[in-house]
């Protein structure tokens, strides 16, 4: 881990905003401590955002320095589908967006930057999913009760794997090499890239939640499992060997957080802390503690660029790297995962009331810098992309442009 995060401060583009202006940035030790790199990850789409919560860490950062205003640019409505996942964009911009109709019909709707429909995909079985875009254009997809579907980047089918099974693609992701890791009735699976099945493991301590999240640490060398509400919260998986390094916790967590250091982010608990009560840990790389804070995030939080965390809890709260307050405010009923901009601007979804939810805009230092009022329902997590924001709503039907 330590030759990979030297490698990755040599090599990464420099994205900080403070230092974007100088001409002779030669040293890394001149980021500050926490500075979060882009994870080099070649199997992935070099696009904004190609697969859920934008990356295989699940930080919900954008790599842009989005200038987002809150203007709705446009809505795209599909009538009587339901959109229970979140989207993705591809490296042409173009927005993947997976319906489903009632419980046995769906597909994905590929979308123009301007909102136009090009292509719709039907799958012919409910698919409430979130895809993955990797690096040659193929994308895959998932028809609850049927299995995942590979596409070619001309949108023809690759290859299908059947898998009778309840899962989400929110649950899939991408190893460095391009094999698919999915959880499903307490077995993790990894799928090549030919669709073929290279192995499994089973545990009946992973968790069968259909909507839990696996995250890879920056190496790919460690895949980090949910665990059932009753077991530890967190398993460590090496992918090579296949086995269990360590576990972490009381249940409680659907997902988990890495950083570019390979810190974990998870909301759990332990008898020795808070009387057992949940909170937010960040664990290190070998699974013990580096910090607790005793609020519990009720949503998926996420980290900027300067290693800042943001969580909603009773507050909305902002902690730096080494776990203190930076800074709360009171709290906003968040109804989906928090995401975040290069500037470390913070975006809250939340609702007030029946068919009315809201985005927010939050800058770094927890001022509002919009406010805005959208209709239906509030949906799954945004993508951030385009200088903008897509935004699906929950009930069910309307995908929003921001700029």
């Amino acid at each position: 881990m330590k030759h990979f995060i030297k490698l990755l401060l040599l090599t990464s583009p420099i994205l900080f905003p403070s230092f974007e202006c100088s001409d002779n940035i030669t040293n890394p030790t001149e980021y500050p401590e926490g500075y979060q790199f882009d994870i080099p990850w070649p199997s992935l789409a070099d696009s904004p955002w190609p697969m859920y919560r934008g990356n295989p860490q699940s930080t919900g950062r954008s790599r842009e320095s989005l200038n987002i205003q809150g203007i709705v640019e446009w809505e795209y409505v599909n009538q009587g589908g339901q959109l229970n996942s979140s989207i993705v964009i591809d490296k042409d911009s173009n927005i993947y967006v997976p319906f489903h109709y009632g419980s046995s019909w769906g597909g994905t709707h590929i979308l123009g930057k301007n909102g136009k429909l090009k292509k719709i995909l039907d799958s012919n079985y409910f698919c409430g999913t979130t895809p993955i875009i990797a690096a040659d254009g193929s994308f895959y997809n998932w028809s609850q009760n049927h299995g995942i579907t590979c596409y070619n980047p001309d949108k023809t089918v690759r290859w299908f794997y059947s898998v009778n099974s309840t899962a989400r693609t929110s649950n899939l992701n991408i190893g460095l090499d391009g094999i698919i890791y999915f959880l499903d009735n307490h077995t993790l699976f990894a799928l090549g890239k030919d669709g073929v099945l290279k192995w499994s493991l089973q545990d009946d301590r992973f968790s069968s939640w259909p909507y839990a999240l696996t995250t890879f640490s920056p190496d790919g060398e460690t895949l980090y499992v949910p665990g059932e509400f009753n077991k530890a919260a967190i398993y460590a998986v090496d992918i090579s060997t296949k086995t269990i390094k360590w576990s972490f916790g009381q249940g409680n967590s659907e997902w988990s957080v890495v950083d570019s250091y390979g810190n974990i982010y998870v909301s759990t608990s332990i008898d020795s802390i808070n009387s057992g009560q949940i909170g937010l840990f960040s664990l290190n790389t070998d699974g013990a503690i580096r910090w607790f804070n005793e609020n519990r995030p009720t949503k998926q939080i996420t980290l900027d660029r300067y290693g800042n965390i943001f969580f909603i809890g009773d507050s909305l709260y902002s902690l730096d790297y080494s776990g203190k307050l930076r800074w709360s405010k009171e709290y906003i009923p968040v109804d989906a995962p928090l995401t975040s901009d290069n500037w470390g601007n913070v975006y809250l979804v939340y609702v007030l009331a029946i068919d009315e939810f809201h985005l927010m805009k939050i800058s770094n230092e927890g001022n509002i810098n919009f406010d805005i009022t959208l209709n239906k329902d509030s949906g799954d997590s945004p993508a951030l992309g385009n200088n903008r924001i897509y935004l699906p709503s929950g009930k069910r039907d309307i995908i929003y442009s921001i700029k």
